[in-house]
């Protein structure tokens, strides 16, 4: 029968230091201030983006993925697609991307297969993680995926449980739907993914999209939720599109009162 060993603390100046050293180091360069916030992605921890349907996840996820391969040389990321098709991502990535040498090179793509059984896909994604070394599993996204869409909640806490245990061999980017799109009525935050909680619950780093619909336009705007072990100065973001190579460019720092006088303009009955 397993056990869990009790342990004692080792608590010392010495070991202070290090762990202030680790927390503070940058180990992915992004020009995404919302990811700087927290001294960048943080390895073997588990990064939660949740997003309404439709408003642009999967674009600052594409945008994401290009810049992080542009600034961190030899960085391999591993992407499983549950949504798009490959030839989807290769028509939105191609409209932006300037190092396509590098992204072929350094970017391997899984896209889900839905009559697979869920111990195939599990064992497949289990397979390339073990035999190749990815500093950063993206998954578009965990609540379409057929280990997880339409699930009973104990189901889909289990499935959130099983990704926390890739983290001893990788980085996670998890990208997840909201539970409605009520997005214009009210403040979204960590409580609003579709389905179990749990995912929101283990994630050492939590953020939220926020759109705001303006007549015709969109504004998207981002939250930090949860930030393990790290204080940001900032926690809102705004992001900023770039409508000619229809990609999110860059992002900065918002106040609070300007994201709130900018939600007292929203389109509403």
């Amino acid at each position: 029968m397993k056990r869990i060993e009790a342990q004692k603390p080792n608590i010392s100046i010495e070991s202070n230091k290090e762990k202030l050293s680790i927390a503070n180091t940058i180990f992915f360069n992004t020009r995404f201030n919302f990811i700087n916030q927290h001294n960048g992605l943080r390895p073997n921890k588990m990064h939660v983006f949740v997003a309404p349907t439709h408003v642009g996840k999967s674009t600052l996820t594409h945008a994401l993925i290009d810049d992080l391969l542009i600034n961190n040389n030899g960085m391999k990321i591993l992407l499983y697609l549950t949504e798009e098709t490959l030839d989807d991502f290769e028509t939105a990535i191609s409209r932006f991307v300037l190092d396509a040498k590098r992204i072929n090179e350094n970017l391997t793509v899984m896209v889900e297969d839905k009559t697979c059984s869920d111990q195939e896909i599990m064992e497949s994604i289990e397979d390339r993680l073990m035999h190749t070394e990815y500093h950063l599993l993206v998954v578009d996204n965990i609540t379409t995926s057929k280990l997880y869409m339409d699930r009973e909640v104990k189901t889909q806490s289990s499935v959130a449980v099983w990704f926390k245990g890739l983290l001893t061999d990788t980085t996670l980017f998890l990208i997840a739907h909201t539970a409605s799109n009520n997005y214009n009525n009210e403040l979204l935050d960590e409580t609003s993914i579709r389905g179990s909680k749990t995912i929101s619950n283990i994630s050492e780093f939590l953020y939220v999209m926020q759109p705001v619909r303006m007549n015709n336009f969109l504004r998207q705007y981002i939250r930090v939720i949860k930030h393990r072990g790290q204080e940001p100065d900032n926690k809102f973001f705004k992001l900023i599109y770039d409508s000619e190579l229809r990609t999110i460019s860059r992002d900065e720092p918002c106040e609070f009162e300007d994201f709130k006088a900018v939600f007292k303009l929203r389109n509403k009955l």
